[in-house]
Formats: C-alpha cells, sequence, structure tokens
C-alpha cells in the first residue's frame, strides 16, 4: 500500500473515532443533563410535602419517585384528616401549582388523596377544580347512607366530578334499597349530573341515577342467570373465568340499559349464550315511554375471543362510522351459532358489531 493510501487510511480511522467519541461524550452530557433535572424534581417534590405536612388537615404526606430511573414518574400521597371540600381542595391546589413551577415543567404529578374510604386520584396536567365541595358533600352522603362503602372522586377541569361507589351488598339487596328507601331516592333525584356523576356499584351491577321499578325488575331477571358477578369496584378482586354484569344509568324516562355477558365456552352452548339468546329474543322494557326505543347494550364474550367483544345494540343507539371489522373471526362465528338457534338480530331490532 503506498504511502498516500496508509495516511488516507489513517486519517478515515482518526476522524471516526473523533466521531464516535463525541458522541459518546454527547451522550454522557445529556445523561447528566437528565440526570440533574431529575434530581430537581425529587428536590420540588420534597419542598411540596414539607409545604403538605404543615397543613392542619393532613395528617401524613409522602412522595415516590426515582431520580434515576428513567421509567418512574412523580407521585404524591396524601392522607387527610376531614371529609371538607375546601380542605382537599386547598390540597389539591397547592399539589397543582408546585407541578406549574419550572422543576417540574414536564413531569405531571400523579396525585392520591384519602380520608378513610374516601379516596381521589388525579394527574395535574388534568387539572383539579372539579375537586371541592360538591363531590365531598356528596361522598359525605352517601357515607351516611352506606356506612361501609369505598368511594372513588376523580375528575377533570371543565367536567363534573365522578363518584364511583363500590358496595359488597348483594345486588339484589341494593335493588330493594333504591326502590323503599325514599330518602335515598331523593338524594339521588336531587343531584346536577353537570356537577357531580354519582355511580353505585356492587359485583354484578352498576347503577347511576334513580331507578324506577321497571328497570329494577328487569336487572333482577338478568342477575338471575346462573353466572358469577364481577367486583369491578374491587381492584384487588380476582375476575371469574364467565360472569353476567348489568349496567343501568339515567333517570326514569332517560334510561340506559348494558349487560356484560362473559361464557366460560363458545358461542351455542353454556349459561352466557342462554342469557344472551333470552335477551335478543325479549322485549326490551320500555322504561323510557311507550313505544319509545331504549338504548341498550349486550356485549358478549368467550375463551379465544381476540380484540373488541361482540356487541349487540338496540336501534336507538348510534356510534357513528366505525372501523370495527364485521368479518372478523370471532362475529362470523357468533353470526353463525345464532343462525343456527333460529335468532335474527336484526328482526328483532338489534345490530351486531
Amino acid at each position: 500500500m503506498s504511502r498516500t493510501r496508509v495516511a488516507c487510511a489513517a486519517l478515515v480511522v482518526a476522524l471516526a473515532a473523533g466521531l464516535t467519541g463525541c458522541s459518546f461524550i454527547g451522550d454522557v452530557a445529556e445523561g447528566q443533563r437528565i440526570t440533574n433535572e431529575r434530581l430537581g424534581v425529587a428536590d420540588a417534590l420534597r419542598v411540596l410535602v414539607d409545604e403538605l405536612n404543615a397543613l392542619e388537615q393532613v395528617e401524613t404526606a409522602s412522595y415516590h419517585f426515582d431520580a434515576i430511573d428513567v421509567t418512574t414518574r412523580p407521585g404524591v400521597e396524601v392522607e387527610l384528616t376531614t371529609l371538607d371540600g375546601g380542605d382537599w381542595l386547598e390540597v389539591a391546589e397547592l399539589i397543582e401549582q408546585a407541578g406549574a413551577e419550572d422543576a417540574l415543567d414536564g413531569y405531571p404529578i400523579g396525585a392520591r388523596l384519602t380520608s378513610g374510604a374516601v379516596t381521589s386520584s388525579f394527574d395535574t396536567q388534568y387539572g383539579v377544580g372539579w375537586l371541592g365541595d360538591e363531590p365531598l358533600s356528596t361522598a359525605r352522603r352517601v357515607l351516611e347512607f352506606f356506612p361501609d362503602a369505598r368511594i372513588d372522586l376523580s375528575g377533570i377541569s371543565g367536567s363534573s366530578a365522578f363518584v364511583s361507589v363500590g358496595l359488597s351488598a348483594p345486588a339484589e339487596e341494593l335493588l330493594d334499597r333504591m326502590r323503599s328507601d325514599s330518602e335515598l331516592r331523593g338524594f339521588l333525584d336531587g343531584l346536577d349530573p353537570n356537577e357531580v356523576y354519582l355511580n353505585l356499584g356492587v359485583p354484578g351491577l352498576s347503577l347511576s341515577g334513580a331507578l324506577s321499578a321497571d328497570a329494577a325488575a328487569w336487572a333482577r331477571g338478568v342477575l338471575a342467570v346462573d353466572l358469577p358477578r364481577p367486583d369491578f369496584s374491587d381492584a384487588d378482586a380476582s375476575y371469574p373465568t364467565a360472569w353476567v354484569s348489568v349496567t343501568i344509568s339515567g333517570a326514569p324516562g332517560d334510561a340506559m340499559l348494558g349487560v356484560e355477558l362473559i361464557g366460560d365456552s363458545g358461542p351455542g352452548s353454556g349459561a352466557a349464550w342462554d342469557e344472551l339468546v333470552s335477551l335478543l329474543a325479549s322485549p326490551v322494557p320500555e322504561l323510557n315511554g311507550a313505544g319509545v326505543c331504549v338504548p341498550l347494550q349486550i356485549t358478549y364474550s368467550w375463551p379465544g375471543v381476540q380484540g373488541n367483544w361482540p356487541s349487540f345494540v338496540t336501534d336507538c343507539v348510534d356510534w357513528g362510522a366505525s372501523n370495527i371489522d364485521p368479518e372478523r373471526p370471532s362475529l362470523v362465528e357468533l353470526r353463525e351459532a345464532l343462525t343456527a338457534s333460529g335468532i335474527d338480530p336484526v328482526s328483532l331490532g338489534f345490530t351486531l358489531s
């Protein structure tokens, strides 16, 4: 090899090594910048927790954040001594203000506030304006009716607060209570859905709004099927392999219904299948007035279903255009089983998707 070629080759190697070194140095510098930034986040969280612990209504406050582990995000947990809406809002706003500071720019705080059986989880990037007197007074009132309730408050600024109430009572007991307790009915009727949206949940049943006698009777009939009932309000509960769950929302005259059926065998057999066929073949209760269509969605699934669960909706449910594949395997299998059972969803007023 000529001296010229050797010199050129050496120059290329030197340049490559230099560029690699620059890249490495750049990576180190960027890594150090991120580490310093995250250390600043941890410092800001420590200051925030000190300020929270100084508040009279705070029993204890703590934060969780690993400055070295870039997969972690800032979190704050606060235990309060009160269910006063103003006290909760003061805590939430202090957390929100800290999240707006430069040190936490790009690091929204996930916060969890608790007091007894009442919990609120929120993210500072979505605002805390919804948390205040209305949801907390609702929670206090709910505990008067249901002392053993588990209550979760959530929402985003500009929307109504969502108050989710978890109960351990049997569904039939809650249905009876909703119909027999006039004070409870009056409380539910008096809630403004623009301020607070309240949901009562027991294993197998979710209720929002007042409940008519016909709606209660319909729910009882569906829940009579021999299937387990899942407890969606308990995050620690394990789900059964098959289940039935009923949803009723809206005031009498503006009701919406939902049924979730999960079978432990495919279409054509099993308790979930039998209940599906019965629901499709039975008239939907006229909860919203004679001749008025009631929005009803029935979802049905079984082992091996991939993607969206098959769904039947009444004609008055319009979700607009959908990109769901009408020929996906689960729908083909389901339509074949329905045909074999002599069930035509369309003629019965249902759309399958």
